[in-house]
């Protein structure tokens, strides 16, 4: 905040523009599975890059001080807990390069380097050799014709839905964020979505041998518009839908510790729906492709997303906000 000296002594003056730079936040936080860390993201702007810069800080829950892991002047983001606490996965941007970073405790830091696009939203596999993972992919059309040799490249956008340009991202015409799977001894990338919709939330089964995500559909007059839990076999399967002829919305999985339930959070109403419409936490049998709510819809009811796990006696724990 901006001040300026009078006869009367220092008065406050408004904010100024050049106050955002000062501005810091947390944007991401997690807790690793013991209990004993939490990391979290720092995110600043960045004038001199017309951006922001974003780093991860690592700080022991017994010791006051927490300390920064990452390095740099780029965006870190998409931190991710191996399940036994003791590495720490985060995606790297800096200067047109990315990749996937590894903090551990008993090893030097590891850096996987991640060709054409940021790797993000990771989670690990339960034997700590993948990560899954998302990341902006270029969709093909069958009607689409490629550059032609001594003809310039057009510079027309060709815009077919409303969702082409998002928040955060800009425009995305003919990319669409799929499911990729990383191999962390390797630095191989195997893609595991290729349709046009938007994946996330990609969450490995307790057996390692499937993938739970969210795909939405740019088109918002669709239930697939508001998104929808898809589970697929790793590797070689296809995509398919974990409630068939849902109607609303189902996003956040979780998966139960014998992989027989999903958790997640959703709605039953049709498409198109407004903001007022609110998510609340379900449980779906994987084997019947049926859910059931776990709380009675209420209008004061809001449902925070992504908040829903099991415990290890396989009971639900689940967060509301009101």
């Amino acid at each position: 905040m901006n001040t300026e000296l009078t006869t009367h002594g220092t008065t406050r003056k408004g904010l100024m523009p050049e106050d955002l730079f000062h501005f810091r936040w947390i944007e991401e936080l997690s807790l690793d599975p013991t209990g004993e860390r939490v990391a979290y993201t720092v995110k600043q702007a960045d004038a001199s890059a017309n951006g922001c810069q974003a780093h991860v800080f690592m700080r022991r829950l017994s010791e006051p001080a927490a300390e920064r892991i990452s390095s740099g002047v780029g965006v870190a983001g998409a931190i991710a807990w191996r399940r036994d606490g003791r590495r720490l996965a985060y995606s790297w941007s800096e200067g047109g390069r990315y990749s996937v970073r590894i903090w551990s405790l008993d090893a030097p830091l590891r850096e996987v380097p991640v060709e054409g696009a940021p790797l993000g939203d990771l989670n690990w596999s339960p034997d700590g050799e993948q990560l899954a993972g998302v990341r902006w992919t270029e969709q093909r059309r069958e009607e689409d014709s490629g550059p032609r040799s001594g003809i310039p490249a057009p510079t027309i956008k060709v815009i077919r839905r409303l969702r082409s340009k998002q928040d955060g991202v800009g425009w995305v015409h003919n990319r669409f964020s799929q499911v990729w799977v990383l191999h962390v001894r390797t630095g191989e990338l195997s893609q595991i979505t290729d349709s046009e919709c938007d994946y996330a939330e990609p969450r490995w089964s307790n057996a390692g041998d499937r993938l739970a995500f969210t795909a939405v559909a740019r088109e918002q007059n669709v239930d697939l518009g508001q998104g929808q839990i898809f589970i697929c076999d790793v590797p070689g399967g296809t995509p398919r839908p974990l409630l068939p002829g849902w109607v609303g919305q189902s996003r956040s999985p979780a998966w139960s510790p014998d992989d027989r339930q999903i958790a997640f959070a959703g709605h039953t109403h049709s498409a198109p729906t407004n903001r007022r419409v609110f998510a609340m936490p379900y449980l779906a049998d994987v084997a019947s492709g049926t859910a059931r709510p776990l709380a009675n819809p209420g209008p004061s009811h809001v449902f925070l997303q992504g908040s829903l796990c099991f415990n290890t006696e396989s009971a639900l724990e689940r967060h509301r906000s009101w």
